[in-house]
């Protein structure tokens, strides 16, 4: 909600908005893996999505753009082409407008395509 605020003070010279990426697969995750349950109470949850990322993701068929499941990980590679999308293709009224969830199934159309 704070990037509401800042829309507003900043507008209309600088656009400011927000997305939500969901859960992505990088070297933070990796680290976070490796906590104790005593350090990290919720380390088994982010163990079961990469789990589940690992059981049911091929690379090789998932190359192009989608939405992900919130049932595992997502890609870095994903993400960014949601964010690409988000800022190349919104408005300026548009993009500050809402907090943009890549999970969204009513964004899908606009952007999974594959370019």
């Amino acid at each position: 909600m704070s990037y509401r605020c800042l829309a507003l003070e900043l507008a209309p010279s600088i656009l400011v908005g927000s997305c939500k990426p969901g859960i992505v697969d990088t070297e933070m995750q990796t680290e976070m893996r490796q906590a104790t349950e005593t350090a990290f109470p919720k380390v088994s949850y982010f163990k079961k999505l990469k789990m589940e990322k690992d059981k049911v993701f091929d690379p090789s068929k998932h190359t192009k753009p989608h939405v992900p499941s919130r049932e595992h990980l997502d890609t870095p590679e994903n993400v960014a082409h949601f964010v690409w999308w988000l800022i190349h293709d919104t408005t300026a009224e548009e993009y500050p407008s809402q907090d943009w969830d890549i999970r969204d199934p009513l964004l899908a159309a606009r952007w999974v395509k594959w370019e």
